[in-house]
């Protein structure tokens, strides 16, 4: 007797994909759990033929994740800059108030049939600048960013300047 694969408890229902090239991405590993929950929230919205349409504010998202309007938004401001979603339709005011509609970057634009962009993948994290600025030119600065004094220097060949204490 063959077995049948549709058998009660097995496939059926809907369900939301994180694939691994997504999660093991720089960007989804710098988003914070707001922004993440917010990205699940959003695929929830999805239905596979809406994307670039997917309705969702700030408050109403706000709801879903128990969380304030300004972390809402701030989660919102993640996903976007990290490259996740794209406004599709700005909000509306005029006759009746509508929300944002979203693309998600991961699939195809349903509105205009275009390839999915995925642009986080090419995110990529800010250099910060690590060296303390000087107060004035020519001074040096030691690690804390306090001024070593002029007469503690020593110059080595090729402009290397290191403090006498470092002589051995």
């Amino acid at each position: 007797m063959a077995r049948s694969n549709n058998r009660k408890g097995r496939g059926g229902g809907s369900f939301v994909m994180l694939p691994h090239y997504l999660l093991k991405s720089s960007a989804w590993r710098d988003l914070d759990t707001n922004a993440r929950a917010l990205y699940v929230e959003l695929l929830l919205r999805f239905n596979g033929a809406n994307n670039g349409s997917i309705g969702l504010g700030t408050r109403e998202a706000a709801d879903a994740l128990h969380v304030g309007r300004n972390t809402a938004a701030r989660a919102f401001d993640a996903l976007q800059s990290h490259g996740f979603i794209a406004i599709a339709q700005d909000a509306s005011f005029d006759q009746k108030r509508l929300a944002r509609a979203w693309l998600l970057t991961d699939f195809h634009d349903d509105r205009n049939s275009q390839a999915a962009r995925k642009d986080f993948m090419r995110w990529q994290p800010e250099k910060q600048n690590i060296v303390p600025p000087q107060s004035r030119i020519g001074s040096q600065v030691g690690l804390c960013g306090n001024p070593i004094p002029q007469k503690s220097l020593h110059r080595l060949s090729g402009g290397t300047v290191i403090a006498q204490s470092e002589i051995p």
